[in-house]
């Protein structure tokens, strides 16, 4: 990687351990019912339109996902280099900030989809 932070042994073995990446505590029940929620929203989104527009959502996903994923570690280098990550409310933060940007892309590249989709159809 072309961006990398000059690093003791202690803080490699630090990022290296999978509880650097550690997530605050949430109650399991509100999970539960996150969780529930979520599939309410992708059930109704999909009957209300998605089945119309199923490649523009998976294509605004598929692209959403692959550019986050693309995106995250560099984040977490900027985090690390600017001193964020030395607190656990830093990884999370950051990680945070890498979510919404995965929903703001996903969000903003459908819309970008389906508009342009509507104005390339020719007036009825």
């Amino acid at each position: 990687m072309a961006f990398s932070v000059p690093m003791d042994s202690t803080a490699a073995d630090t990022l290296a351990s999978p509880a650097a990446l550690s997530w605050f505590h949430v109650d399991e029940t509100v999970s539960y019912i996150a969780l529930a929620l979520a599939a309410a929203i992708l059930v109704i989104a999909y009957f209300a339109g998605g089945r119309e527009n199923r490649t523009k959502l998976l294509f605004s996903i598929v692209l959403a996902s692959l550019l986050s994923a693309l995106i995250t570690p560099l984040l977490l280098v900027l985090a690390q280099w600017l001193g964020i990550t030395a607190a656990s409310w830093g990884t999370i933060a950051t990680l945070c900030v890498a979510l919404i940007l995965a929903a703001a892309i996903a969000a903003h590249t459908y819309e970008i989809v389906t508009v342009t989709a509507r104005e390339a159809r020719p007036p009825k």
